[in-house]
């Protein structure tokens, strides 16, 4: 007895990667504004989420649908993401669909990588979701620019005010802080050793530097 397929699956087959994702992204922020925070029609039960600093303050990997919910429904809550945007560039295999996504949280802009696979009923769900954020809302990233002209370190003063302190002047450190005040972000670096890089004074007996020896106070 020959099978029949129904009109509607037919079609399916056929939708592009593009509007795939467009619909993903629809059940996304459907499940992500809902009270139950179930996830349930954008996530697969054994789907992984990975967080660079868009919802934690750290970077978190939580894998299995429960333990996703479990983790993020009070930060999503809080960072109260909007604005989902497909981005172009959408790719398809044999069997997943990838591509990115555009979205805003209360402080900052934010970029997710997404994953998708289709399901037993043909429905496409994620079998991987990275999100990350790209820069605080409002600031204005200056790398790239024309930099600023140099200028003398200003005294210090009990008053002074900074916006972020950075605890430690280490080659991290010293990261986070360029890249604070590449977004014209004011901070103030705090080392508990006698001078700057002193961590590696004490850690490589061979400690050097590009800079040319006549521009160098280094021993």
């Amino acid at each position: 007895m020959p099978c029949k397929i129904s009109p509607a699956y037919t079609l399916r087959l056929h939708w592009p990667s593009d509007v795939i994702s467009s619909k993903w992204i629809s059940s996304l922020i459907s499940d992500l504004s809902s009270p139950s925070f179930s996830l349930k029609n954008s996530f697969m039960d054994d789907s992984y989420w990975r967080d660079l600093l868009a919802f934690t303050p750290d970077f978190r990997t939580l894998h299995t649908l429960p333990k996703i919910r479990q983790f993020f429904s009070i930060p999503v809550s809080a960072a109260q993401p909007i604005g989902f945007q497909l981005l172009s560039g959408v790719r398809r295999t044999k069997t997943v669909i990838q591509g990115m996504v555009r979205f805003q949280t209360v402080i900052a802009q934010c970029t997710g990588v997404f994953t998708l696979i289709e399901t037993e009923d043909s429905s496409w769900k994620a079998r991987s979701f990275v999100t990350m954020m790209e820069g605080f809302t409002g600031e204005i990233d200056l790398f790239g620019h024309p930099p600023l002209p140099l200028s003398p370190p200003a005294e210090w003063n009990a008053l002074m005010e900074y916006t972020a302190v950075v605890v430690g002047a280490g080659q991290c450190g010293l990261s986070v802080a360029a890249r604070l005040e590449n977004l014209g972000i004011s901070t103030l670096v705090i080392e508990k050793s006698s001078s700057i890089g002193d961590v590696w004074r004490s850690r490589y007996e061979s400690l050097e530097t590009n800079t040319p020896r006549a521009y160098s106070t280094s021993n």
